[in-house]
C-alpha cells in the first residue's frame, strides 16, 4: 500500500515526505511551522500553518488555534477550552474556535 503523502518538507538537512498518519499535530510560530510526529520527532519546516493547512484533508485535521492544528486520530479527551493529544500534550483551543470545535466532538461523539 502506498503512504499518503502530506507533502515534501524541506527542512534544513533535505527533502523529506511525511506520511499523514504519522502527524499528530502542526505548530506554528510565524512563518516555520513544526511538525510533531508519531514518534516524537519534530521537524522544522519554512511554511505557515496556514499554507500546511491547505494541504491537510479537514476529515482528519482541525485548526484549533491560529498556532494549533490537530490531528483527530490522536485526540484522547477533550476539556473546556483545552485538547488533549495521545502524546501527553494539552493544546489550548482558541476562544472563538470553541464553539466550533465543542460542537463538532459533541456531533462526532455520538457515531
Amino acid at each position: 500500500m502506498t503512504p499518503m503523502i502530506l507533502f515534501t518538507l524541506t527542512t534544513f538537512e533535505s527533502g523529506q515526505y511525511v506520511d499523514f498518519e504519522k502527524v499528530v499535530c502542526i505548530t506554528g510560530d510565524g512563518n516555520y511551522s513544526f511538525i510533531h510526529l508519531v514518534d516524537g520527532q519534530k521537524l522544522l519546516v519554512s511554511k505557515c500553518l496556514e499554507q500546511l493547512e491547505l494541504r491537510l484533508p479537514p476529515s482528519q485535521f482541525l485548526r484549533i488555534h491560529k498556532r494549533y492544528l490537530i490531528n483527530l486520530r490522536f485526540v484522547e479527551s477533550i476539556f473546556p477550552k483545552q485538547i488533549k493529544l495521545t502524546d501527553g500534550k494539552v493544546y489550548a483551543v482558541a476562544r472563538r474556535r470553541w464553539p466550533s470545535v465543542h460542537s463538532y466532538f459533541k456531533q462526532n461523539s455520538r457515531r
